[in-house]
Protein backbone atom coordinates (compact mmCIF):
# COMPACT_ATOMS: atom_id res chain seq x y z
CA UNK A 1 0.00 0.00 0.00
CA UNK A 2 2.87 2.36 0.72
CA UNK A 3 4.31 1.78 -2.76
CA UNK A 4 0.96 2.56 -4.35
CA UNK A 5 0.64 5.73 -2.25
CA UNK A 6 4.17 6.79 -3.24
CA UNK A 7 3.44 6.11 -6.90
CA UNK A 8 0.23 8.15 -6.76
CA UNK A 9 1.99 11.07 -5.14
CA UNK A 10 4.84 10.99 -7.64
CA UNK A 11 3.21 10.13 -10.97
CA UNK A 12 -0.57 10.28 -10.31
CA UNK A 13 -1.07 6.60 -11.18
CA UNK A 14 -0.65 3.40 -9.18
CA UNK A 15 2.02 1.90 -11.44
CA UNK A 16 4.23 5.00 -11.76
CA UNK A 17 3.92 4.75 -15.55
CA UNK A 18 4.64 7.70 -17.82
CA UNK A 19 1.48 9.81 -18.09
CA UNK A 20 2.30 10.59 -21.72
CA UNK A 21 1.27 7.00 -22.56
CA UNK A 22 -2.28 7.31 -21.19
CA UNK A 23 -3.85 7.99 -24.58
CA UNK A 24 -1.88 5.42 -26.58
CA UNK A 25 -4.99 3.20 -26.80
CA UNK A 26 -6.39 5.65 -29.39
CA UNK A 27 -3.96 4.15 -31.92
CA UNK A 28 -6.16 1.01 -31.87
CA UNK A 29 -9.31 2.90 -32.90
CA UNK A 30 -9.85 2.64 -36.64
CA UNK A 31 -10.38 6.05 -38.25
CA UNK A 32 -9.54 7.92 -35.06
CA UNK A 33 -9.54 11.68 -35.60
CA UNK A 34 -6.20 13.50 -35.71
CA UNK A 35 -6.87 15.05 -32.28
CA UNK A 36 -7.10 11.55 -30.76
CA UNK A 37 -10.36 12.41 -29.00
CA UNK A 38 -8.54 14.99 -26.86
CA UNK A 39 -10.14 18.41 -26.96
CA UNK A 40 -9.96 21.64 -25.01
CA UNK A 41 -13.75 21.48 -24.56
CA UNK A 42 -15.93 18.43 -25.16
CA UNK A 43 -19.54 17.41 -24.74
CA UNK A 44 -18.60 13.93 -23.49
CA UNK A 45 -15.94 12.89 -21.01
CA UNK A 46 -14.94 9.37 -20.09
CA UNK A 47 -12.15 8.05 -17.95
CA UNK A 48 -10.95 4.47 -18.05
CA UNK A 49 -9.12 4.75 -14.76
CA UNK A 50 -5.48 4.11 -14.05
CA UNK A 51 -5.26 0.59 -15.49
CA UNK A 52 -7.06 0.71 -18.84
CA UNK A 53 -4.81 3.45 -20.08
CA UNK A 54 -1.71 1.26 -19.91
CA UNK A 55 -2.45 -2.44 -20.37
CA UNK A 56 -3.53 -3.97 -23.72
CA UNK A 57 -6.19 -6.27 -22.25
CA UNK A 58 -7.84 -3.38 -20.43
CA UNK A 59 -7.47 -1.04 -23.42
CA UNK A 60 -10.24 -2.93 -25.18
CA UNK A 61 -12.74 -1.00 -23.04
CA UNK A 62 -11.88 2.56 -24.11
CA UNK A 63 -11.41 1.42 -27.72
CA UNK A 64 -14.86 -0.20 -27.73
CA UNK A 65 -16.45 2.88 -26.14
CA UNK A 66 -14.87 5.20 -28.71
CA UNK A 67 -16.08 2.98 -31.57
CA UNK A 68 -19.56 2.82 -30.07
CA UNK A 69 -19.82 6.59 -29.68
CA UNK A 70 -18.58 7.17 -33.23
CA UNK A 71 -21.15 4.72 -34.62
CA UNK A 72 -23.88 6.29 -32.50
CA UNK A 73 -23.34 9.52 -34.49
CA UNK A 74 -21.54 11.49 -31.81
CA UNK A 75 -20.15 13.79 -34.43
CA UNK A 76 -18.47 15.89 -31.74
CA UNK A 77 -15.95 13.05 -31.36
CA UNK A 78 -14.57 13.48 -34.87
Amino acid sequence: MEKIRDNLEESHNVFAEDNEERADWVEDVSDAPDHGFLKEKAEVFTSQGCVAAYFPLAQEDPVALARFLKRAAWTSLS
